[in-house]
């Protein structure tokens, strides 16, 4: 039998060729062919040729190992569709690639089926394929990459090092199987940090779509100047993602949306963490506005529309927030404004949380937003000391404003706990259950100036 295993998992058999059994006599050879399968083996996987089934070579009657040896088999670790000679490119393509590329003209088609750095620039057109767990790098260089239709395998990529930039306008990044996810794009930051501009562009099921990681080798906070306008992030884990990091772009115009076609993001490539976020950022600093951006859950998965931890110098503002579990998570922080948002509940059965939810800040504005809940709410089942569901929540903070905002039909408007000079003033709170403003433990908050209507319940 001829097994095939992913070097990947632990060697477990993957796959196994129909037996091809042969009698010889002293003297005799002959020649045995079967048809290997490789289309389910993942780059970095390997093929086993066994002559018996305990996998052990067959002995003469000396007692010494029948001689044998393997014709046109392929040398690399990729799959491969012509195997004469080891050698040979992807022509026409094969079982590998997605069934969609099976016989498409090659003349449009680009094909990557290994690991490969790019150093000059480079105009990518038509289609590109990225085979399973490839990684292309682009370093130093150009990449071009307008009304393009970039397809990915499992956990494929592109990265972007050593001042690499990347210039993409109206192309989709997608994965071959719309049920399946892909790595997505990296910048590096490496000895020159990455530029780029990507405009009107579609990414869809990526674990994260645009990521700025941390450099290994650079491991202070470095600048990053790519700009992202007008795109569309359907089903993936992550939107944008950011580890000490300095964004010297406005992030404007993109809608991160998440629906129930999304694709199952458990384990995918060793990425465990399946809380779907737009934006989410660690020790970084964002020196131009987030603005004027959707995001919108209609599944029944979390959205986290942005989250920051550990970040400064945050301006957002005129974004549209629907039926997220948080639309602004930000802790350990400061020196944000948040004005003009919308943030609207109108699934009654998903679960969310406080659509504002700070802790741990100081030097925070929360100016001139508009919330609205359609939900029904929690109607004594509120537990001592608690608010419920605030359209915002701040815990832990020092100068705080929260002013002029327009607030309906949240159990509670505004919620504060442990906050120091600090103002909530000038507020509209309509039809809350429970308190219009629920502020516990405050030191120097000057409440004023607020108009709240409750909602009549006689159970409340």
């Amino acid at each position: 039998p001829i097994a095939v295993y992913d070097g990947k998992a632990d060697y477990n058999n993957v796959l196994t060729t129909t037996k091809v059994g042969t009698t010889l006599e002293p003297g005799q050879s002959t020649i045995v062919s079967v048809l290997v399968p490789i289309a389910d083996l993942m780059n970095g996987g390997e093929i086993s040729v066994m002559l018996n089934d305990n996998g052990e070579a067959p002995l003469d009657d000396d007692n010494s190992p029948i001689a044998w040896n393997i014709d046109n088999f392929p040398t690399s670790k990729y799959p491969e569709c012509n195997f004469e000679n080891n050698i040979g490119s992807v022509t026409p393509p094969c079982q590998f690639l997605c069934e969609e590329l099976q016989n498409m003209d090659t003349d449009y088609l680009t094909i990557f089926n290994q690991d490969v750095t790019i150093s000059v620039d480079e105009v990518w057109d038509h289609k590109v394929y990225i085979d399973r767990g490839v990684t292309v790098t682009i370093r130093g260089a150009v990449l071009d990459v307008t009304n393009v239709d970039v397809i990915f395998g499992p956990c494929a990529g592109i990265d972007f090092v050593d001042g690499a930039t990347l210039r993409s306008t109206n192309s989709v990044y997608r994965p071959c199987d719309l049920n399946n996810t892909w790595r997505g794009l990296k910048f590096n930051k490496g000895n020159v940090p990455s530029n780029g501009m990507i405009n009107e562009c579609t990414f869809k099921n990526a674990i994260k779509a645009v990521d700025f990681p941390q450099s290994i080798f650079l491991p202070n906070t470095q600048n990053s100047d790519v700009r992202l306008t007008n795109n569309l992030f359907s089903n993936c884990l992550r939107g944008i993602t950011g580890h000490s990091v300095i964004v010297t772009r406005a992030v404007s115009g993109n809608t991160f949306q998440l629906d129930n076609d999304k694709p199952v993001f458990n384990s995918a490539c060793n990425y465990e963490n399946n809380t779907h976020y737009g934006i989410v950022a660690t020790a970084s600093e964002f020196n131009e506005e987030i603005a004027q951006n959707d995001f919108i859950n209609n599944s029944d998965d979390k959205l986290v529309g942005i989250s920051f931890f550990g970040s400064k110098g945050t301006n957002i503002s005129n974004n549209n927030f629907v039926n997220n579990f948080n639309g602004i998570r930000i802790g350990m922080s400061g020196n944000s404004n948040i004005e003009d948002n919308t943030f609207s509940l109108t699934n009654a059965d998903m679960e969310v949380g406080d659509q504002i939810d700070m802790g741990y800040i100081s030097d925070v504005r929360i100016i001139h937003n508009k919330f609205f809940s359609a939900r029904e709410n929690n109607v004594n089942s509120l537990a001592p000391g608690s608010a419920g569901l605030s359209a915002v929540s701040v815990m832990y903070g020092d100068v705080i404003n929260i002013k002029e905002n327009e607030i309906t039909g949240y159990e509670t408007g505004i919620e504060s706990k442990n906050i120091k000079n600090s103002n909530i003033g000038e507020n509209t709170i309509d039809n809350a259950w429970y308190y219009g403003i629920y502020n516990q433990n405050p030191d120097n908050v000057d409440v004023a100036c607020n108009v709240i209507d409750m909602e009549l319940h006689n159970n409340r």
